[in-house]
């Protein structure tokens, strides 16, 4: 009877566990991959780098002609403490321990946002780009399939206003200086604390995942924002994000919302970026840290 009664134990641990597995891996695939034509993995590097803040002001740099990593604090005039991050052993680490933060500009509301890219950064002019896979600027109207697949780990103090998010910046013309005319997207995979700018407008199902749509329509010299947020917390775990599908549908949900005019064949994509936005207006320390352990653009079959 013990024996039997510790075989019952065993089978029911073994069950749940599977159940466990099925969950993961069904949130981390909910829709069927479409067939991978092309894929490029990001941190598929050898090279090893450490970029540190507050010298210089904004650190940045290529990593192996891949992608440009940038610690981008730019609303922050000034604070104390440090940040960090690290590129190696085929992931990117990034740590802060900020205090006594003073912000740039309280109505853009978050601090910073230390990030990774590809494509051409209309901010600032930097980037990378690969014309054998997918050279950016690009049409949107003329985007394959493209799909990320990203693992992040995310570790906070408990408050901390902080997402994790894809930043997608859309002109009239590539590489054009940002404007009222332009069009930033975002995906959101993983928020605390802390909503898209704007209004909630509707929900859509994309990519077997659930997204809250919200929308900021352009005012005076101000761009139109268009973010979709996840219904689930996505960290922690291999998800695989419709890229191309959003970036059409955030062009539809602006003129569904904004009116005008926001056609996929006016329209250039000129990066993909993504990072973690941190902080807000009443924020004065911050403590957190990321670790991205898989980072690949793939195009599939339509």
């Amino acid at each position: 009877m013990v024996r039997a009664g510790w075989l019952a134990l065993l089978v029911a641990i073994a069950i749940a566990a599977a159940v466990s597995f099925c969950i993961s891996y069904m949130r981390s695939y909910p829709a069927p991959i479409p067939r991978v034509v092309k894929e490029l993995d990001l941190l598929n590097t050898s090279e090893t780098l450490v970029l540190q803040w507050p010298s210089p002001t904004y650190p940045l740099a290529t990593v192996d002609h891949r992608f440009v990593a940038e610690i981008a604090l730019w609303n922050i005039i000034r604070a104390s403490g440090w940040c960090r991050m690290v590129i190696a052993n085929h992931s990117v680490l990034f740590e802060a321990n900020l205090s006594s933060i003073k912000l740039r500009n309280p109505s853009a509301w978050v601090a910073g946002y230390p990030e990774v890219y590809y494509g051409i950064k209309p901010w600032n002019g930097m980037g990378v780009t690969d014309p054998s896979f997918l050279k950016l600027p690009a049409l949107v109207a003329t985007l394959p399939n493209l799909l990320t697949r990203i693992y992040i780990g995310i570790s906070h103090e408990k408050g901390l206003p902080m997402d994790a998010a894809f930043d997608i910046w859309l002109t009239k013309q590539p590489g054009a200086r940002i404007g009222r005319s332009s069009v930033e997207v975002m995906i959101w995979i993983y928020s605390s604390n802390l909503h898209p700018a704007g209004r909630k407008v509707g929900m859509a199902r994309v990519g077997g995942l659930e997204w809250e749509e919200w929308v900021r329509c352009s005012s005076g010299s101000s761009w139109t924002i268009v973010s979709f947020r996840s219904v689930d917390n996505l960290d922690n775990e291999s998800v695989v994000v419709p890229v191309s599908d959003l970036v059409k549908l955030g062009l539809s949900v602006a003129s569904r919302v904004c009116g005008g005019s926001y056609s996929p064949s006016s329209y250039y994509m000129n990066d993909i970026e993504f990072g973690t936005e941190f902080g807000s207006p009443h924020t004065t320390h911050a403590r957190f840290s990321w670790v991205i352990k898989q980072l690949e653009l793939l195009i599939a079959s339509s």
